[in-house]
């Protein structure tokens, strides 16, 4: 083996038999290369054998000019040659930080390491010599780190199925009330009284639409999808949400001089924080109280600035969520928020809730804030950046009558009765409407001769063929179809080829939600 010279040129070189510094490469318990001035590997030790999964001679082979040629980013991307730790050693003459890398071995495997280089030069001249490369094999511990992340996951998907269950119950009273609303008011209805019993059928439909939009809230995995939210609105929506939940035990106040403004936040993230946070204070409160949710605007300046670093925007709404309950000892203060901490009765929480919600503050780009003694509540503040509000900007087209039109759309639809509805009201409006039960009949009525669509209004869950499988044979037929898919509860986007995704008009939805749109993606067609 190569005599190894010091990396800094004056010092004395290292004079070790070659039997001693074998047996040092040997014991240490990390890998060791030895590579020449031109990337040509010089020696090795059995443990870089062990995680490159090669023989000397092999590795001698494999990597003749480059140490690492197969290598990814902890991201999973390709590491450029470039950057390999012993090449930028090589090139610049100077040590290179530690960096994981994940080698991808001849076996199929990939070993995950802690790479560092350092170059290596003659005592004598100064010249490069070569470089050293070490390594610290971290595998075990990145499978470990993956488990565990799965873990989590599920543990925050079994939590908030878990929320689904407690939310049910309540729910189910409010549907019964609602549906006796309707019914007891189509009965009026019909005998002839029709003035406030339509308005009051109408109000609970709109409302069991919310409720199951809240329930679905916490079934759906999806992408945080920001939008302008103006958080009185959002809090009347969570009210609705939050009494079930609650239950009446406890008693939920909503401060009358809600501040208006506005925030950009994923909704139904937002929605499952408060639920968190007003689920912690129900259970420690087992003989009941009070949660109190108000909220206020504050000017990020100078003083606050000092006393909270996180804060960079220059006003954010505080959202504050009370309790009357015991109060969080001092000590808890900053374990409260960490993963699977919990003071609860073993079996009686998983310990995610808070740490879920400071999740939700961190991608939000604000923060949770706890204040509390005990035996005097605890107060957890929500602090959401404040941005412009849209609630005064002009709506187009809102006095504007509903729009019709003169085009032939295909109406594909498995629910009698709503295909029925659609079809009527789009007749009413003037459209050539034809309709089909499944996406079979309507593709048997694109294929005939004297048929021309202008645009499919399509189920996306139907049986024997869904919406998208639909549409995409439909397009074979004819490229031009402009497609506007409707859903119940299936939120994640509907991709269309090259033109990217589809629009989706959710469930329920209102004339005025539907025929604008179909209004706007005919006058695009044209």
């Amino acid at each position: 083996m190569a005599r190894l010279k010091s990396i800094h040129p004056g010092a004395p070189s290292l004079h070790y038999s070659s039997e001693l510094t074998r047996s040092i490469l040997e014991t240490v318990p990390g890998g060791i290369v030895h590579v020449g001035a031109d990337g040509a590997i010089v020696a090795a030790n059995a443990e870089a054998l062990r995680v490159l999964g090669l023989t000397f001679d092999a590795l001698t082979q494999r990597y003749t000019n480059e140490f690492e040629p197969e290598t990814i980013w902890e991201d999973g991307s390709p590491c450029p040659p470039e950057s390999y730790p012993v090449s930028c050693a090589l090139r610049t003459g100077k040590p290179q930080p530690a960096t994981t890398i994940g080698v991808r071995r001849a076996d199929g495997h990939t070993s995950w390491a802690v790479f560092r280089a350092v170059p290596l030069h003659d005592t004598e001249t100064g010249e490069l010599s070569g470089a050293i490369v070490t390594f610290l094999d971290i595998t075990e511990r990145k499978a470990a780190e993956a488990a565990r992340e799965a873990l989590e996951a599920q543990l925050r998907h079994a939590q908030r199925l878990d929320s689904i269950g407690q939310l049910a119950g309540g729910i189910a009273h409010d549907f019964n009330n609602l549906l006796q609303i309707i019914l007891g008011n189509l009965e009026l209805a019909a005998a002839g009284d029709t003035g406030q019993a339509l308005t009051d059928i109408r109000a609970a439909a709109e409302r069991a639409a919310e409720l199951t939009e809240g329930l679905l809230a916490f079934a759906r995995r999806q992408p945080v999808v920001h939008s302008t939210i103006e958080l009185d609105d959002l809090l009347a929506g969570a009210r609705r949400l939050l009494k079930p939940l609650i239950g009446k035990g406890v008693v939920l106040e909503m401060a009358p001089d809600q501040v208006s403004g506005a925030i950009s936040a994923d909704r139904h993230q937002v929605e499952q924080a408060l639920v968190n946070l007003c689920l912690n204070a129900r259970d420690a409160m087992p003989d009941g109280g009070t949660v109190s949710i108000s909220t206020e605007r504050i000017t990020a300046n100078e003083r606050f600035a000092e006393r909270h670093a996180w804060a960079t925007a220059p006003s954010y709404l505080a959202l504050r969520v009370r309790d009357t309950g015991p109060g969080i000892r001092p000590d808890w203060h900053t374990r409260i928020f960490e993963p699977f901490f919990t003071t609860k009765p073993a079996g009686c929480g998983t310990g995610l809730g808070l740490s879920v919600v400071y999740g939700v503050m961190q991608s939000h780009q604000g923060a949770v804030m706890v204040e509390s003694t005990p035996g005097n509540g605890a107060t957890f503040t929500l602090y959401f950046p404040e941005v412009a509000s849209s609630r005064n900007a002009p709506s187009e087209g809102r006095e504007a009558p509903r729009p019709g039109g003169q085009e032939t759309i295909l109406v594909v639809e498995d629910e009698d009765m709503i295909r029925r509805l659609v079809v009527r009201l789009l007749t009413a409006r003037g459209y050539d409407v034809l309709s089909a039960p499944s996406g079979h009949e309507a593709l048997e009525i694109l294929q005939r001769s004297n048929v021309s669509v202008d645009l499919l209004f399509v189920d996306v869950v139907m049986p024997g063929m869904r919406g998208p499988e639909f549409v995409r044979r439909a397009r074979e037929l004819d490229p031009s179809l402009r497609v506007l898919f409707t859903t119940g509860y299936e939120l994640k986007p509907i991709e269309g080829e090259s033109r990217g995704p589809d629009p989706v008009l959710y469930k329920p939805y209102t004339p005025d939600q539907l025929l604008p749109r179909l209004r706007e993606l005919l006058d695009r067609a044209a």
